[in-house]
This record gives structure tokens, sequence and C-alpha cells, in this order.
């Protein structure tokens, strides 16, 4: 019987966080069906086995409370940890439950964005709890790229050539997000995620490559407000892609 946040269970649980992001990113709304379940069953599992294993609780006793009892009980004894719990419930009651017991949702089924905002939750309730793994390294080297790329859009043709100089000479960077840089040229294209996106530094040229079609995304004229969203957007990627290829959790 498991009853302890051991270190095997903190990797599983990470795991199950990573599989989940996998799936919601999906255009298939089965599996935003399945994310969203797993987040719901692991926020139990985990708050269920915090209150065994640090306030005493007995094990028949957490598995016999009913969801919102089980939060509350959690709230009280975690006074610390702040995240929307009524969120939580509330993602319980009127997706979970439903989604269980009521015929309806044979077709509607649960939203991504629903899903995407409980994994959030989740990923919240981990970070907090000191049982997220972060990979150091890999997470220094995202925190540096998206650094350089908001930098790159606020100087602009300023700092390219610095901005291609760094991932140039930077195999570590390549590696990690699948980036392709054939010279140290800011006029020559890159493409990052293994092809997923291209970028042409000095005019901060930002395009999609979708079913083969270039989509361009950003440019050195954007305007600011579109250049959060689309790099939001982009960094969000960025830590999918790195969970697909290397199941390591980053934070945003």
């Amino acid at each position: 019987m498991i009853e302890k946040m051991n270190e095997p269970i903190i990797k599983m649980f990470n795991d199950i966080l990573a599989s989940s992001k996998n799936l919601v990113d999906t255009a298939k709304n089965i599996n935003w069906d399945i994310a969203h379940y797993i987040a719901d069953n692991t926020t139990a599992k985990i708050m269920m086995l915090k209150l065994h294993e640090e306030k005493g609780y007995k094990i028949n006793q957490v598995e016999d409370f009913n969801f919102p009892t089980l939060v509350d009980n959690f709230v009280s004894q975690f006074p610390s940890i702040a995240i929307n719990f009524e969120e939580v419930k509330a993602q319980h009651s009127q997706a979970r439950n439903p989604f269980q017991h009521k015929l309806i949702t044979n077709y509607l089924g649960i939203r991504q964005n629903q899903a995407k905002h409980y994994i959030s939750l989740l990923e919240d309730l981990m970070s907090q709890l000191g049982i997220l793994i972060i990979d150091n390294e890999k997470q220094k080297l995202f925190d540096e790229l998206k650094h350089m790329i908001n930098r790159l859009y606020r100087t602009r043709a300023e700092y390219s050539s610095q901005f291609v100089k760094k991932i140039y000479n930077s195999d570590d960077l390549q590696d990690l997000f699948g980036i392709t840089i054939r010279k140290n040229d800011d006029d020559m294209p890159m493409k990052f995620l293994n092809g997923e996106y291209k970028l042409v530094p000095n005019s901060a040229t930002l395009s999609r490559i979708i079913s083969g079609k270039l989509i361009p995304l950003l440019n050195k004229d954007s305007p600011q407000e579109t250049i959060e969203d689309v790099l939001a957007r982009l960094f969000n990627r960025f830590a999918k892609f790195v969970v697909e290829e290397f199941g390591v959790n980053l934070t945003l």
C-alpha cells in the first residue's frame, strides 16, 4: 500500500503531469477528457497522501472523503498552499462529475481550455508542495532562450547578431529546442522545434510551418500586444516540446 510521498511516487506524479500536458494539446477532444480526468484524479491523490503522511489522517478516512470534504480538509491543514481551491472543487463538480455520470457529456465532453486550466492548477499545487521536478539545467536554458527572444523583439536589429551568435555557439540550446542554424548570420533563417517555427533574426520575422505552408506570425513592425501574445504561445509550445521529447516539465 502506498503511504508515503517518496521519490518513486513523486516521479510518478510528475510523469502523469507530463502525460496530461501532452494529451491536452492534441486535436482530439477525447484526449481533453482524459487529461481532465488525470488532473482531477491526481489532485485528489496528492491531497490524500499529504493528509495521511504529514497530518496523521488514516488512509481509510481520506479515501472515504467526498471530493469537497477532501479539499476542505486539505485547505485547513495546509493553509500556506495558495491556489484557487474553489476552482478545483468547481472543476470536479461542474465537469468531472457530470462527465462521469451524465449522458449529455457523450457529445459535449470537456473543453480544451477547461482541461488546460485544471492541469495548471495541479502543476501549481505540486510546485507549492515542493514535489514538482524541475531539471535545473534545462530550466536555465529555457529561461535564457525566453530572455533572448524577448530582447530580440525589444531591440530588434541592434541585438540580432548577438542573438544568432549565442544560439550558433550553444549545442545545448540547439539540442533542447530542436534548433537548426546553419550559419552565424543574422540574415539567415533558423528553425525551432524541428522545423515547426522559422525565425529571421535581423528582421525579427517569425513564421510557423503548418501542413507545409509558411504562416507569418510576427515581424519588426508588429504591435507590442501582438508580440506579447504570440511569444506567450511560442514559449508554451517550447515547454510542451521539451515535455514530449525529454519528459521534463518546465515552468513558464
